[in-house]
């Protein structure tokens, strides 16, 4: 097992020598297809590069060539890892752990020179991390009246007097921010309504003629599926 820890990516390379018939100079990756949404993975990722010299009686590998390419960066150079002993096949595996974007290419070289074609992945798509996000309005132990701020509550909890547009931060650095679900609780039932662009707000217009406790529940749902949930309880009022 080899540790390679670089560019901020954390990359565990495994290499097992195989004497699988039929087995081709093909990638296959693992989960073959993206466990989340919209073509993203919530998982690290397996990429291995099956090399083989026909036929049986050849030179043997002698060398895998491989790079890892993130997406709107610079391309990297070749690596080149040798291959020990005398074998005709031979599995590479790439362990992709960290969030990003990436297309791997591999090609094989044998004892005499002679190399394979240029093997390359499509985009693999990482996110196994979930949006990141802080309700703004209302704070937490502040008086709203009519929707503008007045001033912190003595007695520490959250008063909102009148209609209010609730407003929350929401950031996702890698596959983006899908939407924003809004959801209020009171003893009567649950009000609630979504916004997929920033600012992300949700304009709360019950009345009600008596202070009432309201739970607000925000959900961040990020394009690959990851989520998380936020809360914030106030007492409405009119």
């Amino acid at each position: 097992m080899y540790k390679i820890i670089g560019g901020g990516i954390l990359l565990l390379l495994m290499v097992t020598p195989s004497v699988i018939v039929g087995m081709d100079d093909s990638i296959t990756i693992k989960p073959s297809t993206p466990n989340g949404d919209n073509g993203w993975y919530l998982s690290d990722v397996y990429v291995t590069f099956h090399a083989f010299d026909p036929p049986e009686d050849s030179s043997g590998l002698a060398y895998i060539y491989y790079r890892i390419i993130k997406v709107g960066e610079e391309e990297p150079p070749w690596e080149k890892y040798e291959i020990e002993g005398f074998v005709t096949r031979y599995n590479f595996t790439v362990h992709l752990a960290e969030d990003g974007r990436y297309i791997l290419e591999f090609y094989a070289e044998d004892h005499v020179g002679n190399t394979g074609h240029i093997h390359s992945t499509s985009e693999i798509r990482i996110d196994k991390n979930s949006p990141n996000g802080n309700i703004i309005i209302p704070k937490d132990g502040y008086i709203y009246l009519f929707g503008r701020e007045s001033f912190k509550n003595p007695f520490g909890y959250t008063l909102m007097i009148g209609s209010i547009n609730i407003g929350v931060d929401a950031i996702d650095e890698i596959s983006g921010i899908y939407r924003v679900h809004f959801e209020i609780q009171d003893d009567k039932g649950v009000y609630s309504g979504d916004d997929t662009t920033s600012p992300y707000n949700y304009m709360f217009l019950k009345h009600y003629a008596l202070p009432t406790d309201c739970i607000l529940t925000v959900n961040l749902r990020d394009i690959a599926g990851n989520s998380i949930d936020i809360q914030r309880e106030f007492v409405k009022w009119l």
